[in-house]
């Protein structure tokens, strides 16, 4: 998990690919998950710490607005069915 100061340097270095806002497994919230050239997958933290927790968005805009901030254009938002 990284925050958002080093995706943003991620995205400006060109590693990742896009973004997806997925629900977390309680489905009381969202979460913000990039995609790198790698196919690996990054999660938004809360903090540069190494144990730090994803960074929970209780509205869809708000992540929406995060990974814009961060520097995508675009975003895919999944829901549980």
């Amino acid at each position: 998990m990284h925050d958002i100061q080093t995706v943003s340097g991620m995205y400006q270095a060109g590693r990742l690919t896009d973004a997806r806002i997925r629900p977390t497994p309680d489905g009381e919230a969202f979460i913000l998950v990039l995609r790198t050239i790698n196919s690996s997958e990054v999660v938004l933290s809360t903090t540069k710490r190494r144990n730090s927790k994803p960074k929970s968005f209780k509205a869809v805009q708000t992540a929406l607005n995060t990974a814009k901030t961060i520097g995508f254009s675009n975003a895919q938002v999944e829901f549980y069915n």
